[in-house]
C-alpha cells in the first residue's frame, strides 16, 4: 500500500485509530459484493493544484434485493513527489 497512498494516510494506518479501523479503509466498508467487481464507474475528477477529488462508484446503478451496490466512494488524492496518492476516502 505505500506506494498508493500518501504519507498523511500512512501515518494514519499506523496510529491508534487506523489500527483499530474495523473496515477495509479503501472500499470503506466491511465487505464487499462480487457485483462490484463488472461495474466500476468514476466521475471527472475535479484537480487544484497538487489535489484532486472524485467518486467511484462500485455495482450496478439500481439497487437489487439484498444486495449492497450501488457503493460510491469519495475519494481525495495528493500528489507527493511528481505522483498522485490516495489521501483521504469519503473524508477519513
Amino acid at each position: 500500500m505505500n506506494g498508493v497512498v500518501s504519507a498523511r494516510l500512512r501515518r494514519w494506518f499506523k496510529s491508534k485509530e487506523g489500527r483499530e479501523w474495523d473496515a477495509d479503509y479503501i472500499i470503506d466498508a466491511q465487505d464487499w459484493d462480487p457485483k462490484w467487481e463488472g461495474h466500476i464507474q468514476t466521475s471527472r475528477a475535479v484537480i487544484d493544484g497538487n489535489a484532486a477529488e472524485f467518486r467511484m462508484t462500485l455495482g450496478p446503478r439500481v439497487k437489487a434485493t439484498g444486495g449492497m451496490s450501488p457503493h460510491t466512494i469519495r475519494m481525495k488524492m495528493v500528489k507527493e513527489r511528481g505522483a498522485w496518492k490516495i489521501d483521504r476516502i469519503n473524508g477519513r
